[in-house]
């Protein structure tokens, strides 16, 4: 397996050449897990979130490894954290970055309360969209 981060195309065609099986993984790679990651932001951060903000601050959210090797399109159950009804927002996410002076979670994309299955075909067409799943070359012989 080999990482990759945009242009995995182009990194298979050697293993082809010399009749080699590869599979090119955008890192962090892994199947989103079906469970949303639950995380409560400020009420601030909450709204600018959901007036369009691109991205969360992490804060102590969950732990930095963990964000750090998050799958891309991973869901994410947002609700602020003074509201006692919950009201949530799924998102989708992936690995945490850095900007500025803090961590932060990208916001990939605003997703509807869907049947799981659903929700995976979604996440699945995004990935592939971006490049994030995997990409195999044949072993062949040119």
């Amino acid at each position: 397996m080999l990482p990759s981060h945009a242009g995995g195309g182009s990194r298979a065609r050697p293993a082809q050449r010399r009749a080699i099986g590869a599979e090119i993984v955008e890192w962090p790679g892994g199947e989103p897990r079906d469970e949303p990651i639950d995380i409560a932001p400020a009420r601030g951060e909450f709204d600018k979130v959901r007036r369009g903000a691109r991205a969360i601050p992490l804060h102590d959210a969950l732990p930095l490894a963990r964000a750090a090797a998050l799958p891309w399109y991973a869901p994410l159950l947002v609700h602020p954290d003074d509201d006692e009804g919950r009201p949530s927002w799924r998102l989708l996410t992936g690995p945490v970055r850095y900007r500025s002076d803090a961590w932060w979670l990208p916001v990939l994309a605003h997703v509807e309360a869907e049947p799981a299955d659903a929700m995976r075909a979604e996440i699945r067409r995004l990935r592939e969209a971006g490049g994030y799943e995997p990409r195999r070359s044949t072993a062949t012989r040119a």
